[in-house]
């Protein structure tokens, strides 16, 4: 809400003069606090990319700070990495004004600012502003690309010059050969003068090494969405054959396939927003399924909400970058994007059996999982219950699902094979089920989601049931009361609401495994392999 207040001042703006003032007063206002009014800083998740330690998984892409005045504000307010830039050899101005258009209907912004920067001597010394992030572990990449006076032949030396600056500042370094915004740019990315510019960066990184006593800096190169899919998987076989540490999908987007009709729809420049989403997904799941983790990849394009964001992990990213919709969704966005990111990381995460490390037999059920924007939406709904009964304990979205049987605990082994024994049985999961019907197990003190028909249930139970049985595994004899467990130690008896009814595919039983995080105590469940 209160975000809205500030983009509806700030949308009365100029875009460019919108973010100049946002620039002015960031510091000030993340100084004596505010920003805490608009975010909270989210939980710390770690991931280790490129052989460096990312705290949480969401980072400020490339053109937010052109000349990195004001990265410790911006990792204050919850990004992991910060990545500025994009910075040229020389200063230079940019494109003439006005050069950044918004398309709100479409939540997108057109730009075609050209690589306006203070030039890299005067943004190293602007780096003092992330000397804090940095003690945090926060991660600070630099962009760098070539001046527009530079011809596209000798394009190499000013990525050579930039190197040879920022070498010893930045945690990475990004290459940025796929703005729209500088001419005959993007021709870097042809088969020839890519091969060339890839090549002469790595050489000139590894000299840079040599002379640093090994120091080594990852570097990750910058692909642009509108390459066909075959040149995009060229770009990325020479990156691996180069050694390059990872490559950021996408840039802007020069296609205006989403947008047309809309204000601002002929302006000139890269498309960035919810316009890009679908093909930046689309570049990411091509990338990842080609490289089958040979190389990561930093996801930039179209993350506007939570689910943009585990649309992009799913389909193979291993980094998120926000732009846009940091504009058009606020500071908030960031700590509800490493939240869901970090969530989707847990559905899918492999796990490894505590009895093969020394510890426990793992506590296993046997159930059925439901879509993940379904269990999202569960765990919305549920909050409005809070009000009735403020100390009950409500499920995390990650931890709903439909209990179809309770095993206990079991060796390794038996886990495998029941895990195993299960999977056939999804030909007798019926194809979806409604959920809507609250109710109460009073004794228990639980509030539960109820399905309907729950007896359209009954033949994937038994056959479930028969299967632990057969195995010579134990087996909890409670009836089966098809429910999910929405929040518990309820003590207020029947609510007098209801959710809305939504009917929800369903896939086949999984073995399921109770996990109790050591640290914060909390429970878990993770999917048996």
């Amino acid at each position: 809400m209160l975000y809205s207040l500030c983009r509806r001042v700030l949308f009365s703006m100029q875009p460019e003069t919108a973010h100049n003032v946002t620039m002015a007063n960031l510091d000030w206002a993340t100084h004596l606090g505010l920003h805490k009014l608009l975010t909270h800083m989210p939980d710390e998740d770690p991931v280790e990319v490129m052989g460096l330690r990312f705290p949480n998984t969401i980072g400020l892409a490339a053109g937010m700070d052109k000349d990195g005045i004001r990265v410790n504000a911006f990792g204050a307010l919850g990004f992991g990495h910060v990545e500025i830039g994009t910075i040229t050899p020389l200063a230079q101005p940019g494109n003439p004004k006005p050069r950044c258009f918004r398309v709100i209907p479409a939540k997108g912004i057109i730009n075609r600012m050209g690589f306006n920067n203070e030039g890299c001597d005067k943004v190293i010394e602007n780096l003092r502003s992330a000397d804090a992030f940095r003690l945090r572990g926060g991660i600070l990449g630099i962009n760098i690309g070539k001046n527009a006076v530079t011809p596209i032949e000798n394009a190499l030396s000013d990525y050579e010059k930039c190197l040879d600056k920022v070498y010893d500042h930045a945690d990475y370094i990004a290459v940025n050969i796929s703005s729209p915004n500088t001419k005959n740019l993007r021709q870097l990315q042809g088969a020839d003068k890519f091969d060339h510019l890839v090549s002469g960066i790595v050489t000139r990184r590894q000299q840079l090494k040599d002379a640093r006593n090994g120091k080594h800096v990852p570097i990750a190169v910058k692909l642009a969405p509108d390459l066909e899919n075959e040149e995009i998987l060229r770009c990325v076989d020479t990156l691996i054959e180069r050694g390059i540490d990872a490559v950021i999908a996408t840039n802007t987007t020069i296609t205006r396939d989403r947008i047309q009709g809309m204000p601002n729809c002929t302006e000139t420049g890269g498309l960035s927003g919810a316009p890009l989403r679908e093909r930046s997904t689309e570049v990411v799941r091509l990338i990842a399924d080609h490289v089958q983790g040979a190389l990561p990849i930093i996801a930039s394009g179209g993350v506007m909400t939570p689910q943009d964001a585990v649309e992009k992990m799913e389909a193979g990213a291993k980094l998120l970058q926000l732009y846009t919709g940091f504009i058009y969704s606020g500071p908030a966005l960031i700590a509800e994007c490493s939240e869901a990111g970090a969530a989707a990381s847990d559905r899918s995460a492999l796990f490894f059996f505590p009895s093969m490390t020394g510890f426990a037999m793992p506590r296993v059920f046997a159930a059925l999982l439901l879509p993940h924007d379904v269990c999202d939406a569960l765990a919305r709904d549920a909050k409005a219950f809070a009000r009735i009964d403020p100390l009950a304990r409500f499920t995390r979205s990650t931890n709903l699902h439909l209990t179809l049987a309770f095993v206990g605990e079991i060796s390794t082994i038996d886990a495998r094979r029941l895990s195993a024994a299960l999977r056939p049985l999804c030909a007798l999961t019926p194809r979806d089920i409604t959920i809507g019907r609250i109710g109460t197990f009073d004794r228990q003190r639980i509030l539960y989601a109820g399905l309907s028909p729950a007896e359209s249930l009954d033949p994937v139970v038994n056959e479930v049931r028969s299967t632990i049985t057969q195995l010579g595994l134990p087996l909890d004899d409670k009836p089966f009361r098809a429910h999910i467990t929405l929040a518990r130690d309820w003590r207020r008896g029947h609510p007098p609401m209801t959710l809305p009814a939504r009917t929800v595919p369903l896939s086949g039983p999984v073995l399921m495994e109770t996990v109790k995080d050591p640290r914060t105590g909390m429970i878990r469940y993770r999917q048996v392999l």
